[in-house]
């Protein structure tokens, strides 16, 4: 296959009766899906289960997931009214292809190899355009990392005169 899609995540507006969602961005195996639920009115956000008995299940569009494929909640699972779906793929960032000396290389091999680390390097581009970012004219020597979870507990982002991250009072 070949990886021309840049989009790893896409949403859909809950209805309570709608239970099949299209995604159109590769996968290797269903496992590198994550199904999210997100509450508007709250802002919750739960994380939901795949499989039979579980929130949804996976089907292909294709033999291999090239193309996408179609994420079905279960019947006592439907989106409801108010509530997001959030189909985002989550590659693991792992690299489970051995090439061996003298061993038989395909095309194939390596291709698929290449797919899986460009859909890595797509999902975390995403990551990346989620968070917050310095502009490219900063300075390299501000300090823009946030203090111990403990420290910033019950604090507010802010920037000193430098422009340096303070989470103080």
């Amino acid at each position: 296959m070949s990886v021309t899609n840049e989009t790893s995540i896409i949403r859909y507006s809950g209805n309570g009766v709608i239970t099949t969602f299209d995604f159109a961005f590769p996968i290797i195996s269903t496992s590198d899906l994550k199904v999210y639920w997100l509450v508007e009115t709250t802002g919750v956000q739960s994380t939901k289960t795949e499989g039979a008995g579980a929130h949804y299940t996976v089907a292909t569009t294709n033999v291999d997931f090239s193309s996408g494929g179609t994420v079905t909640t279960t019947s006592e699972n439907t989106v409801p009214t108010g509530t997001t779906i959030v189909i985002a793929r989550d590659m693991p960032m792992t690299q489970a292809t051995d090439f061996i000396a003298g061993g038989t290389l395909t095309a194939k091999t390596i291709e698929d190899a290449f797919d899986k680390i460009t859909m890595m390097i797509i999902d975390k581009a995403t990551d990346i355009k989620r968070s917050f970012k310095a502009p490219i004219s900063d300075d390299l020597t501000l300090d823009h990392v946030v203090d111990d979870s403990a420290i910033r507990a019950s604090k507010s982002f802010k920037f000193d005169a430098e422009g340096d991250v303070d989470t103080s009072t």
